[in-house]
């Protein structure tokens, strides 16, 4: 909320900033509140339905599958060689030239304020790792991207903070999707907590 204000000198006269005094000042309040998790998509990773674009994948799948597959991680090694506390989704595209994985996830109630959050980068020494991470979603038989990311191995890591204001009232399907940019070079993409805060 911004509120904006003129001062009252003891004539009565209203004044404020700027080079003649006449220019309302502001006040900026920012309510905070208590915040939480309304969906934590790595805890129910076995809940979305995973596909390769052509077949459904397993959950959880196998490592070194050349159709895709999907894993979670525990205490992923992040690409910088860092190890985090929270949990991943790895998720690795169809072992061919633009490859693809995705999960669609069950119906979800966007309120206002909630926004999407994780981290993506290529899982550590998979040196050839170069993808696309897209943030889908489906309401009723159209799917649209609402957001994605390029990501390569080069030992750094993209923070996600993603406001899902637009979708406030909506109930949709949320689609986390990886592709492999070209063939596929070992591209084990990692999801580090992707969640839904509230």
């Amino acid at each position: 909320y911004r509120g904006y204000w003129k001062l009252r000198n003891a004539s009565g006269a209203l004044f404020g900033i700027g080079d003649f005094a006449d220019t309302a000042f502001w006040v900026d309040i920012r309510v905070k509140g208590p915040s939480f998790v309304a969906y934590e998509f790595a805890n129910n990773f076995c809940f979305a339905e995973w596909s390769n674009g052509n077949n459904a994948l397993p959950c959880p799948g196998t490592d070194g599958d050349s159709q895709g597959f999907v894993l979670k991680l525990n205490a992923p090694k992040m690409e910088d060689g860092s190890t985090e506390d929270e949990p991943g989704l790895s998720t690795f595209p169809q072992d061919k030239n633009n490859g693809i994985i995705s999960g669609q996830f069950p119906a979800f109630t966007v309120e206002s304020g909630d926004r999407f959050r994780t981290i993506v980068n290529c899982q550590y020494d998979a040196k050839k790792c170069n993808v696309t991470f897209r943030l889908d979603y489906k309401v009723g038989g159209n799917i649209k991207t609402l957001a994605s990311w390029q990501e390569a191995y080069e030992g750094k890591y993209y923070p996600v903070d993603l406001d899902l204001g637009s979708l406030a009232g909506q109930t949709v399907k949320f689609i986390l999707v990886v592709s492999a940019n070209g063939g596929n070079n070992n591209d084990y993409a990692i999801w580090l907590n992707p969640h839904i805060i509230r």
